[in-house]
């Protein structure tokens, strides 16, 4: 019979242990070779917070109570005015810190840090250039002082997630990246056309050119070669041809190019038939506007109709036997259908 005081006593020892002032551990017997020592509880607080609570003259009263579940450990923890909370954990150890960190939290929930036990160096996936070197464990030794550490898990380490208000690090600045290199498109273009306005009548002629454009921009440089047309005068007739160089530039609008050119070349009349022959040699300049269609006929290939139209600031003049035998228009105008090649 003397053995039975002597059970219940140890019993209420291993139900209810202080963890030190203003805080009070409960650990039933059945669980009392699974679960950490009580004291163990006021250190992880004390690493989460890194500072003691409960050292002051008046410290908060909080009660953790373990007891064991139908597939675990619960723990409840009584924060007094601060309310109540219960925690599921698979062991009493994991259950415990759980609790330990809920404390912290209903303490100070700008300060406190999550506590996690470290991970095995080989489920580490910092890069190897920058690891960090694994923070100790909290020992006994550490009488309680414990600094705050970041959780360590298997997911790549963020520094800034190290306390929860910890603003994030700025960007660190390296070289400013260089620009992309411009995405230039030459092209080829062979376009035969039927002018009207540089003559004496409307007459066939060819333009060969090419360019340099991105995707909706394009500069060009281009040869157009007028031959001579000739229309009847007082018995005898006149012509003229035209040798010109034109620079154009234009927007390229899906299918559509729309044209911006200025025209400056040579043009040359004669006349025959007359009692004195004469003849035309005299600079020829124009500035216009215009707009192409292109149709796609194989790769990097494509059918071009344009039409343009051109002021002419020098209106031609030509003479013969002392009359006047044409004048040309102070306008001008061309259709052109043609080949554009893009290689």
């Amino acid at each position: 019979m003397r053995a039975m005081p002597a059970l219940a006593l140890s019993l209420l020892i291993g139900l209810a242990a202080p963890a030190g002032p203003g805080l009070r551990v409960e650990v039933p017997a059945d669980l009392a070779e699974d679960c950490p020592e009580p004291s163990s509880v006021r250190r992880w607080i004390e690493a989460s917070l890194d500072r003691d609570p409960f050292a002051g003259d008046d410290p908060p009263t909080i009660r953790v109570a373990a007891r064991r579940g139908p597939e675990g450990v619960d723990v409840d923890v009584d924060h007094g005015p601060a309310g109540q909370r219960s925690i599921h954990a698979a062991s009493c150890t994991a259950a415990l810190r759980a609790a330990a960190f809920s404390v912290a939290v209903a303490l100070d929930p700008l300060g406190a840090a999550p506590l996690e036990p470290p991970p095995e160096p080989a489920t580490l996936e910092a890069s190897p250039e920058r690891a960090p070197p694994p923070a100790p464990t909290p020992t006994p030794a550490d009488d309680g002082r414990a600094r705050r550490r970041a959780p360590v898990s298997a997911q790549p380490i963020d520094a800034t997630a190290a306390r929860p208000n910890t603003p994030s690090a700025p960007a660190a600045r390296g070289d400013p990246s260089p620009p992309e290199a411009l995405d230039l498109h030459p092209h080829l273009r062979v376009e035969p056309l039927v002018a009207a306005g540089h003559r004496p009548g409307p007459g066939p002629g060819l333009r060969l050119g090419g360019g340099l454009g991105g995707d909706r921009w394009e500069l060009g440089a281009a040869f157009t070669w007028l031959p001579a047309t000739t229309t009847p005068f007082e018995g005898g007739e006149v012509a003229a041809d035209l040798l010109a160089g034109e620079l154009s530039g234009g927007l390229r609008l899906d299918a559509v190019d729309v044209v911006a050119l200025a025209l400056a070349g040579r043009q040359r009349g004669t006349g025959a038939g007359f009692d004195r022959d004469g003849a035309y040699d005299a600079l020829h300049l124009g500035l216009g506007a215009g707009v192409a269609v292109r149709a796609p006929l194989a790769a990097g290939l494509a059918l071009r109709v344009g039409l343009e139209g051109l002021w002419l600031p020098r209106v031609s003049r030509f003479t013969v036997s002392g009359r006047t035998a044409w004048t040309g228009p102070p306008v001008a105008a061309r259709l052109s259908v043609g080949l554009r090649w893009s290689p």
